[in-house]
Order: C-alpha cells, then structure tokens, then sequence
C-alpha cells in the first residue's frame, strides 16, 4: 500500500478510534497510549499524525462539520420526515448516532462556529449573500443559528417538550429569515 494511502488510513482509523472512544468518555479522560490500543496503530503512528488528543478531536470536528451543513433540510421544517435526507440541525446535534460523544464534548460548538469554510456551507448563507448581505455578516447570522439551535438541541431530554420547542424554534427561525430576505439589504 502507499505511504499516503496508508497514512489517510491511519488517520481515518485513529479518529474512529476517539469517536469509539468518546461514547463512554470525557475528552479529558483519555490517554494517548489507550487511543492507540483502540485504534490499533503503533504509538509512533499515533504522534507522527497527531501531537496530542485535542488535535485528534479538532481534526475529526472539522471532518464531521463539513458534512454537517451538507445534510441540512430548510429551517422551519419541524414536521419534516427526512426522507430526502436531510434534517434540521438541532435534530442533527440532538441525535448524532456514534457521533454524540463528539458533540457533548464542551468544545465542539466552538469549533463548529471557528471553521468560517463550513459556515459558508449553511443553506442560510448562500441566500443571504444573494440577497445583497454581505459575507461576513451571513457568517454571524448563521453563527447566531447555530450556536442557539445547537444549545436548544442540547437543553432538554424530555422528548415532548423538545418537540414543541422545536416546531416554536423552527417558526421564529423561518419568520426571521423570510422577514430579512424580504427587506433585502
């Protein structure tokens, strides 16, 4: 195999390795030497690609929000089925499969709201720029969405009370954003 395949599988291979990992434990609990073990990569493989567990975990962020934004339906969509796909966002975080560990961790959003490239992803973005809004504001609005649809999402297990608050979270976000495309700049 190829010095380059076999690093890109190293690579991929440790970051499953942390996600595996972070199921049943805090960032700041795992060692180096056990995400080696679990990735099953030598020691030196583990520090030739990475330093330290923080920049395993913001390499795997940064994977993880650039498929995040691709996966995203409408804003004001509290009914919808997902069968094209997509889902909101806070559904996205709320529910992250073998990814929930990631998210909890306390530096995730940050990440998240750090990589301006995936921000420009949002389906919100793009309309807002077309619409005659500038770059760098549609970045802090989308910042401002993400930021508080990722903490409703996180706030609350009751699965009633998340429901209603989804439907209430998905309308103002809908009214706003029609409210700002409509006035245009």
């Amino acid at each position: 195999m190829p010095q380059y395949a076999r690093s890109l599988r190293a690579r991929r291979d440790i970051k499953e390795a942390l996600v595996e990992l972070l199921r049943s434990k805090q960032l700041d609990q795992i060692g180096m030497s056990e995400l080696a073990r679990t990735a099953q990569v030598s020691r030196n493989t583990l520090y030739k690609h990475y330093p330290n567990i923080a920049q395993v975990y913001e390499d795997m962020v940064r994977d993880f929000s650039g498929r995040i934004f691709t996966q995203l339906a409408q804003p004001g969509l509290c009914k919808h089925d997902g069968s094209d796909g997509k889902r909101p966002f806070c559904e996205l975080m709320r529910n992250a499969g073998p990814y929930a560990g990631v998210v909890r961790e306390p530096r995730f959003i940050e990440l998240l709201l750090a990589d301006e490239a995936t921000l420009e992803t949002h389906p919100t973005y793009a309309k807002l720029v077309a619409a005659g809004h500038s770059s760098s504001a549609a970045r802090e609005l989308v910042k401002f969405h993400t930021y508080g649809c990722f903490m409703a999402s996180q706030s609350t297990r009751d699965d009633e009370a998340w429901a209603e608050a989804r439907c209430l979270i998905d309308a103002f976000v809908q009214g706003g954003s029609e409210a700002i495309l409509a006035n245009g700049r």
